[in-house]
């Protein structure tokens, strides 16, 4: 995982969240995992690449289009921002 990120999986999970919520303006209590990025948020097109190219710069990874337009709910964002950051072959941070 890059430096200076959290190493459990919880306070990543956190992070990533806090940085959501950060980007969306949103408040944090509506942080759920099952939150639709979309129809519970009122995220659109533009929202969704806006929180990408966020997410790209501070945590140093890539979105592609084709990902960002399967990322449904906050759970699958936090879940993909998880991988990505998370070695080839390496177990996901306990």
């Amino acid at each position: 995982m890059s430096s200076g990120l959290p190493s459990t999986a919880r306070a990543l999970r956190t992070h990533i969240e806090t940085l959501i919520a950060e980007v969306l303006d949103l408040d944090p209590a509506q942080m759920t995992g099952d939150a639709r990025l979309r129809d519970d948020f009122g995220l659109d097109s533009l929202d969704l690449i806006d929180l990408a190219m966020a997410v790209e710069t501070r945590l140093g990874i890539e979105i592609s289009d084709r990902q960002l337009e399967a990322l449904v709910t906050l759970g699958d964002a936090i879940q993909y921002v998880t991988a990505a950051l998370s070695p080839p072959g390496a177990p996901a941070p306990a």
